[in-house]
Parts: C-alpha cells; structure tokens; sequence
C-alpha cells in the first residue's frame, strides 16, 4: 500500500506547471492559438499564461481552415486580451476572404500590422481561394517597418511597391 502512495505522490505532481513561466510560455507558442488560450482553465497560474505566448498559431492545420469571418470574433478578442509581448512567430492561415467585402480586407490588414506591432519575427499570412481567378488580398499601403522581422511569407495576399522600399 505504501508502495502504490508514492507511486501516486511521484506522478500525480504537476510537473509541467511547475517549470518556470518563460518554459510555459514557449511550449503553448507550439500549440494552436485556440488551445493555448483554453489552457487559462488549468489551475490559476495557468489563467494569463497564454497572453505572454512567444507564439500565435491560427488555423496552422490544412485540414480546417476557417475563413476570416469564422475566425474574427476569436482573433479580435485574442488582440485585445493578449500582452504586447514580443512574437517570435505569427502564422494566421485562412480560407479565403471575400474580395467584395472591405470589412475582411481590413481584419487582415490589422491582423497583419498587429504582428509587427508585436515585433515578430517570422510572420506568416496565408489566405487560401477557393476560385482559381481571384483577387489578392490588398495590404494596406503603409511601409512595411521592422528591426525584427527575419522572415515573410504572404500567400495571396498583393503588396505595393512603396511598401518595400527601404
């Protein structure tokens, strides 16, 4: 009987929230935004970690991408709650936008400027068609200004030319 107590006693502890918050806020920026933000529910260490995530991952999976309206509410909710903490990485991914829609346009555009606000790193913005012939997504004409992004990938999305002048 005493055998099985300290078999529970050594692995019943948490262990994972027991290691330092910088550790914790790494390993939630592998996880999918939505499921580093449910991680508030844990135990009340766990409650604001999320927000100092090094990392925001939306929609990473292929196989259910939502589109920008699907994914508005939680995004605009994530961007105020959220810390201004330092990204090191930011991959939003949706499927398609409406091209007629200027309210779309716009969340992508903030989404966008959200990222470099936030000194990321490696930025990731990928919006999938549907249609063959669509229009890119237009970002807004504002320079790109970054001491900190090393890395760019922008999938169907169209940029001016003023934008990337140095």
């Amino acid at each position: 009987m005493s055998g099985r107590k300290e078999a529970k006693g050594s692995a019943g502890g948490d262990r994972i929230g027991a290691l330092p918050d910088e550790v914790l806020h790494r390993v939630l920026s592998f996880l999918p935004a939505q499921d580093a933000v449910r991680t508030c529910v844990l135990a009340r260490r766990w409650r604001h970690l999320w927000k100092s995530a090094t990392g925001l991952r939306v929609d990473e999976d292929e196989s259910n991408l939502g589109s920008v309206k699907e994914q508005q509410e939680f995004l605009d909710h994530l961007l105020v709650l959220r810390d201004s903490e330092p990204l090191e990485t930011c991959v939003l991914r949706f499927n398609g936008y409406e091209d007629d829609d200027i309210e779309d346009i716009f969340r992508l555009n903030v989404y966008f400027r959200y990222a470099l606000h936030c000194k990321v790193r490696f930025l990731r913005l990928d919006v999938w068609q549907e249609e063959e012939f669509c229009d890119h997504v237009p970002i807004d004409e504002q320079p790109i200004v970054s001491q900190h992004l090393t890395k760019l990938q922008l999938y169907d999305f169209s940029l001016e030319e003023a934008m990337i002048e140095s």
